[in-house]
């Protein structure tokens, strides 16, 4: 994410720091002292620039290293997001940026946030817009085939590793099934879904 964000593309750089300007935006203007974060899938956790304590769970122990070292993370915690092992009713704020569209079983890792927030508790949600003829959907699909079938780079032949698509309809479906109420659902430049939702 770090490294994207520094790209020379400017529709991947405008994609990746308005997704990160967003998720702090947002988590500003409902955190204080009392409240306590973590961010499911958390890679980096470059939207954290404020430095704000955020714990973090990931399956890359060197990244979520390397993110507490840079202070965007205060701990962290090396975990399959579909079962955490954190405490249940403990956040008040779970963000997951960019990873349902990874999980094979997405619904378990909608069940362990709605477990681990508070009641009144917020889950801040972003996807890539796949829907048909959206933005983000021709630009994916163009460089999957020159960098995946031109030049046979094999995470592009394997969809950059996207093995869910989503849309306002069933991202919408998905978290009131799990019981949550959806707050906010906008799209941002025609390539992202961004969505708020609360226990």
């Amino acid at each position: 994410y770090e490294e994207g964000s520094l790209l020379i593309n400017p529709i991947r750089k405008l994609y990746l720091r308005g997704k990160h300007r967003n998720i702090n935006k947002f988590v500003h203007s409902i955190y204080n002292k009392k409240k306590e974060i973590a961010d499911f899938g958390c890679g980096m956790c470059c939207w954290n620039v404020n430095k704000l304590p955020v714990y973090g769970i990931d399956i890359n122990e060197n990244i979520l290293y390397l993110a507490k070292q840079e202070g965007y993370l205060a701990d962290y915690k090396v975990a399959d997001i579909t079962n955490s092992g954190m405490p249940d009713n403990h956040y008040d704020i779970i963000i997951a940026s960019e990873v349902l569209e990874h999980i094979r079983d997405y619904h378990s890792v909608i069940r362990e946030i709605y477990k681990i927030l508070r009641p009144e508790g917020k889950v801040i949600i972003t996807v890539p817009y796949e829907s048909f003829f959206s933005l983000w959907w021709i630009a994916f699909w163009f460089r999957v085939l020159i960098q995946g079938y031109l030049f046979r780079d094999q995470y592009f032949l394997k969809s950059m590793s996207h093995i869910n698509h989503f849309n306002k309809r069933n991202i919408t479906e998905l978290f009131k099934k799990n019981n949550f109420h959806i707050e906010e659902l906008r799209l941002y430049f025609g390539t992202i879904i961004f969505l708020v939702a609360t226990k």
